[in-house]
């Protein structure tokens, strides 16, 4: 049996981006959990491709066709150690936090050009929802960026 489109779409996404070069290490998978929760490993940069819970404006276009709006969130997470946490904001975290930032943005340009054409669905819309979350930062010590995409998805009945 083949994968859903949806699957598909955050596979595709998944590819994009273990293909670029970006100036930090890591390896981004696809998961349906919760980028809310803290992060157990330390020191693991973690860029995750979120399924969509659910779509937007499902519709039939016509008697062969249905569409709709999925929205994909790709979730940049790591957990700083307590000696960079106890830094407060200077120094190493200062640095650390600048190349974690960098990279989200870096990231959310990257998909403001592709629009995965090769998909019978297209990225409609990037957001980059938050460059870090404050409150994850102080209470978990945790850098968080969430880039949001949107996708107009459209199938064969």
């Amino acid at each position: 049996m083949a994968n859903s489109l949806e699957i598909q779409i955050a596979d595709a996404v998944v590819n994009a981006i273990n293909a670029a070069t970006w100036s930090e290490t890591f390896r981004a998978e696809r998961i349906y959990g919760d980028i809310d929760a803290p992060l157990e490993e330390l020191d693991r940069l973690r860029v995750d491709v979120v399924m969509p819970e659910a779509w937007d404006a499902h519709e039939l276009d016509d008697q062969s066709d249905d569409s709709c709006i999925a929205v994909f969130e790709v979730a940049i997470r790591k957990k700083l150690s307590m000696a960079m946490q106890s830094q407060v904001d200077g120094g190493g975290l200062r640095e650390e936090l600048d190349r974690l930032y960098t990279l989200a943005i870096d990231m959310a340009r990257m998909f403001m050009t592709d629009t995965f054409d090769s998909l019978t669905a297209h990225c409609i819309d990037t957001q980059l929802l938050q460059a870090y979350d404050r409150e994850m930062l102080a209470a978990m010590g945790q850098f968080t960026a969430v880039i949001q995409l949107t996708f107009d998805v459209r199938r064969a009945l």
